[in-house]
């Protein structure tokens, strides 16, 4: 074996231009005796710029991207197990190729971290080697499909040796030690079997390339304290690269211990979500914001305490990559269960611990500083638009240019109007002019209800009460007065036949006082509560996110909706009205087809974007025949139904779910029990059971929090699962 300088051999694997020069053995290269400082001086020796390795013909690295990766179905064929074998081949020669570029660039590398690399460069040749006679022998060649510079791109910026172990070991090779262990535990289920050979022997060799890394990284920062070392390689990443790149598919612990990181690191990672490259979208939860557009500059104590309680639900929607802004730090061990189950929850932020205390007045700056090291920001999305959300919010678009969302610029009191419940009158007029005028034939009009029924909106105190008295006459019937601004049943009163008690006619004096109107609706006998959730995703042009069943009590007050499998939720004679008696099963689609038509016509002016939820029910009327109320209410924002609909992709697909809002108070009334003796009582009488159905995540049986008991005040929530609606609806047995 000729012997050969470091140099040459480090330019041999990085500017060559055939697999020879890639795979050249380097146990016989002459490691240089260098000056051992703590870290090496920020001089490369190279000056010269490489924006590329070399490579064979037809081998080159493609700027923005490669051949898409197979599916998992895919993956169960030849072809898509050789083009995943492809991709790992390329991660695995610029994997090498990095580590030789940094050998180049930093010559007063200490000889033991030198040595170290160089048997990384053959381990990491043999795993190419691997991959390319297993391909082969598969059909394909290696340089047949095109491929991804990404991990190229994220080095040149690395301006030292304690960067290159932050970027090449903490992060894509400790990601790899996850995606090893999930595709070749993966290809072993699909009998696959030389390749997860292949996947183990690559898990178990980075284990060793990590725990390398992880000793001469700690070594340069100076790390003493493990706590200190989560932090550490964060402030040593240069973008494009961050933390959410140093997790997988999946999360391993126990790789992660094997390679020397330390608990409390692991619990930070595995608690951690973040962009992986595109713009975040920006989450924010403020239920009260029909009490914001009143001109109050902060909600009652009460929502503040629904805020914080629920806070979390936001992370359900969002997309793992997206932002979710808390305002107090969520408990690891929650976040970790979660995430540790296949639920990724997003990126969440919350003020520094010594900013903890401020009152909540300030949070739009604390929440601020806590996203200052995102250099841009995609969707706002809080929970609904309101003077406060918009403070807070807006400025995180300041300076980005281009944007042209509806909520740039300064607020605007027009937007105030979409909380308004008096929309339901014209729109529920719009949706039955539509139903008369389109598909006459199929939209049986009789079957929906009469435009009466969406009530009266009334402004002034006698007006409200000669309504009463009307729809008392008219309908025989109860009649409920909400104000203009209110949520989930708050806000509201039931008046009974007859005259009015002096407290409803204080509760309506104070309501008139504080709101421009009320409507006034006959109380009708509800059989089935549904809610249509809807997106605007252009001004005039509305999405169909799902629908589903809501649970309200007596008042009308939201308690919880059902997950999956709708209309197995339904009493069957309400399923069956719904499908036309049968005749016509997509009667209650067009129904729904009008319903979003007429709220893209309403909010087309104000250019709203964003989350819409419509409240409908089935009622039987006084001749006891069922009639569909298709639009009560209308909300400007997110609601629980779209939290509903996020939830789905958690419930196997032969399970369905009950999502469930519940107040402390009812645990102690009907268990007697605390939040958390709830739920670990929940926890030993209904564990979760995991589909394998469709990957992580999906929830066959068993209860899954979906905010965090232990950190409650007011409110618990919980997602249910169970095989059939008769399960569900015996309810939890504890």
């Amino acid at each position: 074996m000729t012997s050969m300088d470091l140099r040459t051999y480090c330019e041999r694997i990085v500017f060559g231009t055939e697999l020879r020069d890639k795979l050249l053995d380097g146990r016989a290269v002459q490691v240089p005796h260098g000056a051992g400082d703590p870290e090496p001086p920020v001089i490369p020796a190279m000056a010269r710029s490489v924006d590329a390795p070399g490579r064979p013909p037809g081998a080159g690295l493609t700027h923005g991207g490669g051949a898409p990766f197979p599916s998992e179905r895919e993956l169960e064929t030849d072809e898509g197990e050789a083009r995943a074998l492809h991709c790992f081949a390329n991660h695995e020669l610029m994997a090498l190729e990095l580590m030789a570029l940094a050998l180049l660039r930093f010559p007063a590398l200490e000889p033991a971290f030198v040595a170290g690399v160089l048997r990384t460069i053959g381990d990491e040749q043999r795993h190419f080697s691997l991959y390319c006679a297993r391909m082969e022998a598969l059909g394909l060649s290696f340089g047949d499909l095109p491929v991804s510079d990404y991990f190229w791109r994220c080095a040149p910026d690395l301006n030292s040796p304690s960067q290159f172990c932050a970027a090449i070991a903490l992060t894509l090779e400790q990601a790899n030690l996850d995606f090893a262990a999930h595709y070749g535990e993966l290809f072993r289920r699909q009998g696959q079997k030389q390749t997860a050979r292949i996947m183990q022997q690559v898990r178990d060799d980075e284990i060793r390339h990590v725990a390398h890394g992880l000793q001469w990284f700690r070594r340069w920062s100076a790390i003493e304290k493990d706590t200190d070392l989560f932090r550490a390689h964060s402030n040593a990443l240069v973008r494009p690269l961050n933390l959410a790149r140093a997790r997988g598919l999946s999360f391993s612990r126990t790789l992660r211990q094997a390679a020397g990181f330390p608990d409390v690191y692991i619990d930070a990672l595995e608690a951690h979500s973040g962009s992986k490259g595109r713009p975040p979208a920006v989450h924010l939860f403020n239920p009260g914001c029909e009490q914001e557009v009143l001109g109050q500059e902060e909600v009652s104590e009460g929502m503040q305490r629904v805020r914080r309680d629920l806070e979390l639900l936001p992370a359900w929607m969002a997309a793992a990559e997206d932002i979710v802004l808390l305002e107090r730090a969520p408990r690891p061990e929650f976040i970790a269960d979660l995430r540790r189950h296949g639920c990724p929850l997003a990126d969440l932020r919350w003020p520094s611990e010594s900013e903890t205390t401020p009152p909540a007045g300030s949070l739009g700056s604390r929440w601020r500083r806590a996203v200052a090291d995102v250099p841009r920001f995609g969707e706002l999305r809080p929970w609904g638009w309101s003077p406060w959300s918009h403070q807070i919010l807006s400025p995180l678009l300041s300076g980005q240019g281009g944007a042209s969302h509806f909520y740039d610029g300064p607020w605007r009191d027009e937007l105030a109007q979409l909380h308004g419940k008096s929309w339901a009158v014209p729109l529920l007029a719009d949706v039955l002019a539509g139903v008369a005028e389109t598909e006459t034939a199929h939209l049986d009009l009789p079957r929906l209800t009469e435009l009466c029924m969406a009530g009266q909106v009334c402004s002034e105190r006698e007006q409200v009460w000669a309504c009463v008295s009307e729809q008392h006459a008219r309908h025989g019937v109860d009649v409920v007065i909400k104000a203009e601004y209110s949520a989930s049943g708050r806000n509201a009163i039931r008046v009974k036949a007859g005259t009015a008690t002096p407290d409803q006619q204080r509760w309506l004096d104070r309501i008139l006082g504080r709101h421009p109107c009320v409507q006034v609706q006959p109380w009708l006998d509800r059989v089935c509560d549904i809610s249509l959730r809807l997106r605007v995703v252009a001004p005039g042009e509305v999405r169909r996110v799902g629908w589903g069943r809501s649970r309200v009590d007596l008042r009308g007050q939201y308690l919880g909706g059902y997950v999956c499998r709708t209309m197995a939720s339904i009493p069957r004679p309400v399923a069956r009205f719904l499908a036309g008696e049968g005749t016509d099963a997509n009667w209650l689609d067009r129904v729904f087809l009008q319903v979003a038509r007429a709220v893209a016509d309403r909010l087309a002016p104000a250019a709203y974007l964003g989350p819409v939820g419509v409240d409908g029910f089935v009622y039987r009327n006084g001749r006891g025949a069922l009639q569909l109320q298709p639009l009560v209410e209308m909300n400007v924002r997110s609601t629980m139904g779209h939290v509903c609909s996020a939830l789905e992709r958690h419930v196997g697909r032969s399970s369905m779910g009950n999502w469930s809002l519940v107040h402390v108070n009812t645990l102690q009334r009907r268990w007697g029990m605390s939040a958390v003796e709830f739920a670990r009582a929940v926890a030993e009488r209904h564990p979760r059971v995991w589909a394998d159905d469709a990957g992580g995540g999906r929830l066959a049986a068993g209860v899954l929090f979906t905010t965090d008991p232990e950190q409650c005040e007011d409110f618990v929530s919980y997602l249910h699962v169970g095989r059939s609606f008769r399960e569900l609806e015996a309810g939890l047995q504890l």
